[in-house]
């Protein structure tokens, strides 16, 4: 079952929902936005930050050059007893902690021309400074890459990474420049000033490169809050490090530092790329080789995760170094930000639900009072004490409708109850009415028993409680009989009136009288005696002498009785065009006579018969009233006034009776009938 929800509760859900909406859209657009500009700002940073570990790294290993390219100038210049230039290598070692070794190495005979072979080279071991020479211990460098490539190229150049075996005995990378001499006007190779250094010293000089990037801003309660929301535990701590991890390539991609120390000269960024089967590293790998700067998003198989990855070259070296950045480090403070705005929307949201509520309530709850009182005002209570609402708003305006109502119910209420009354008490005078005028015309058939010579029925049907019809039949002495039928003019209780009154003066004129155009006279006068309001009657009077079926009468405006002969003949009776009782008090009637056969029939009505009106307005008329007693012509008087009736009610089917119908049924049977039954 559906429940019915209030007005507050629908209007606050419809303005959170409204809320809720224009919210989580501006929410959306600015994280959208908020996080393209981080983006933005994320890769300015970090290629900001990668040129700096360059420029650091470059700034470390271009002093370490520096030294044996001064030597090598320096023995370009001038030649030392060997004594001399040991003395050189080994000040240069005391003064350079982060040599690893240094030496100076001649080309053949390049030194004297005795010795073939010479180089002197001083390296760490075990923390002390130790002297390798040739002379000691026979080495042939003339093929070692740190020696014949700097002779090819005609410049100094770094080394791939290798293993020394004669004498360091660690993994290191050597600087070599070549130096020259000038014999004959021509320049002449002369040896190799190098220096080492270990790898191990390299991958520290970048770690220590890389952890002056860590974010040494002092983490607050509400920060390790957010942390511990938005960061895994490994990445909670006071300090956030940007950077995830950096490598150092050479310039075959060789690895020379890396957290995953096994692949330190074991692999290069091709050989791991090709092993896992990843091309995407593979062209960063190329970038970085071919010198290129880039930044760009990797997606890292090993841990499943996209990573933000920069690199550049160094500059005298042709490394590459590479850094992938923390991503969710990097955008920590977006998603804290993002959190705190959620929070606080959340927060707005639930004090906007109050409001909303609040002022919903406020303004619905004068509106829930008129509908409990409107509830009380259905039932009829209109007793029910309206609340008072003091705002002069739509609200203060509808609850003194109410009251207007209220009152204007209240008042009509009693007026329709007074009126009610009023109008039981009329119907109840109307129905007496009605059985008072019904009194006042025959209902008793047949009216006279003993009269074998006459057949007589007559209906009166008012179209309202009563009406202005009339009919009557008597007999003025033995063997005349008076016959009338009239129609007061209007209906309703003036006609029943004017009806009643025309009865008693029928009554009263036809004393003794057997001429009906004085008994219309007689009645016309009386009527037309202070009738202001010109009230009129049509009115046919006849007086039938039973003992011979003379019909004597006088047709006052009236319609013309319809004589339905022995051999099926229909005719109306002549009218002599005399005026309707009641317009002229001075007025003159004619008198018609004709002859009633044994068994001819006079039919005598009101215009409410030929003026019945079917439902699609058309008129019953005289002709079809004619057709209907022409088929009935053998039938009692009776069967003749149901005849009409149901053809009457057949052809207005239901509609609403416009006129009062009267029908009057007069049959002769003759002497012979009345013989007869004395006899019987």
């Amino acid at each position: 079952m559906r429940k019915n929800r209030g007005l507050a509760f629908r209007m606050s859900l419809s303005i959170l929902a409204s809320c809720t909406l224009i919210f989580a859209g501006i929410m959306v657009y600015y994280y959208l936005s908020s996080m393209h500009h981080l983006r933005k700002e994320m890769e300015r940073q970090a290629m900001l930050l990668t040129t700096q570990s360059l420029y650091h790294m470059d700034s470390i290993l271009e002093p370490m050059e520096e030294v044996p390219e001064n030597v090598a100038h320096i023995l370009e210049k001038r030649a030392f007893p060997q004594d001399k230039l040991i003395w050189i290598i080994e000040t240069i070692m005391e003064n350079n902690r982060s040599f690893f070794a240094f030496s100076v190495t001649y080309a053949p005979y390049a030194y004297d021309r005795e010795t073939r072979l010479m180089d002197l080279y001083y390296f760490r071991k075990n923390g002390e400074l130790t002297l390798r020479t040739t002379e000691e211990k026979p080495f042939n460098y003339l093929y070692e890459d740190w020696f014949i490539i700097p002779q090819m190229l005609h410049r100094p150049c770094w080394s791939e990474p290798y293993y020394d075996e004669n004498g360091g005995e660690i993994v290191m990378a050597t600087y070599s420049v070549p130096f020259y001499r000038h014999v004959e006007g021509k320049e002449v190779f002369a040896g190799v000033v190098s220096v080492d250094i270990s790898l191990e010293w390299l991958q520290n000089m970048v770690e220590q490169i890389m952890s002056t990037f860590k974010m040494e801003e002092k983490r607050g309660s509400l920060d390790r809050f957010w942390d511990s929301i938005l960061l895994p535990a490994q990445r909670q701590s006071d300090t956030l490090n940007p950077i995830d991890y950096s490598f150092l390539i050479s310039k075959n991609g060789t690895f020379l530092t890396v957290p995953r120390k096994e692949l330190i000269m074991n692999e290069t960024i091709f050989s791991l790329a090709r092993s896992k089967n990843d091309g995407e590293l593979r062209k960063i790998g190329k970038m970085m080789v071919a010198g290129e700067t880039g930044f760009l998003k990797y997606m890292n198989p090993d841990r499943d995760k996209e990573n933000i990855f920069s690199f550049g070259p160094l500059t005298r070296s042709r490394w590459s170094l590479g850094i992938v950045w923390n991503t969710a480090v990097m955008e920590h403070d977006m998603k804290q930000l993002t959190a705190s705005m959620t929070v606080l929307g959340i927060i707005g949201f639930l004090i906007l639900l109050t409001m909303i509520v609040k002022i919903s309530r406020s303004i619905t709850r004068p509106l829930s009072l008129l509908s409990k009182v409107s509830g009380e005002i259905a039932k009829g209570n209109l007793d029910v004490v309206l609340p008072v609402i003091r705002e002069h708003d739509e609200v203060g305006d509808l609850a003194v409708s109410f009251s207007t109502m209220r009152d204007s119910l209240k008042s009509y209420i009693k007026e329709l109850t007074e009126t009610t009354t009023a109008r039981e008490r009329m119907r109840s005078e109307l129905v007496i009415a009605h059985a008072i005028q019904m009194g006042l015309v025959p209902t008793k058939f047949p009216p006279f028993p003993d009269r074998s010579e006459l057949d007589i029925d007559a209906v009166l049907l008012p179209a309202r409680d009563i009406g202005g019809d009339l009919y009557n039949y008597f007999f003025i002495d033995e063997n005349h009989l008076c016959l009338v039928i009239g129609d007061v003019a209007g209906k309703g209780i003036p006609a029943a009136l004017l009806m009643a009154k025309m009865q008693t003066l029928i009554k009263t004129a036809a004393g003794g009288c057997l001429k009906p155009e004085e008994i219309v006279a007689a009645a016309n006068r009386e009527f037309s005696v202070n009738n202001e309001e010109c009230m009129f009657v049509t009115l046919f009077c006849a007086i039938f002498d039973t003992a011979g079926g003379e019909l004597a009468y006088s047709n006052a405006g009236h319609n013309p009785p319809i004589l339905v002969k022995n051999d099926g003949t229909v005719t109306f009776l002549p009218d002599a065009g005399n005026t309707a009782v009641g317009l002229n008090e001075d007025e003159v009637f004619q008198e018609q006579r004709i002859s009633l056969s044994a068994g001819e029939c006079l039919v005598m009505y009101t215009d409410g018969v030929t003026e019945a009106f079917s439902v699609d307005d058309k008129e019953f008329s005289t002709t079809r009233l004619a057709e209907v007693v022409g088929k009935v012509e053998k039938a009692t008087a009776t069967q003749v006034k149901e005849a009409v009736l149901g053809e009457i009610r057949a052809f207005t089917q239901g509609a609403e009776q416009s006129d009062d119908i009267t029908i009057m049924v007069l049959r002769y049977l003759g002497e012979k009938a009345a013989k007869t039954k004395e006899s019987l």
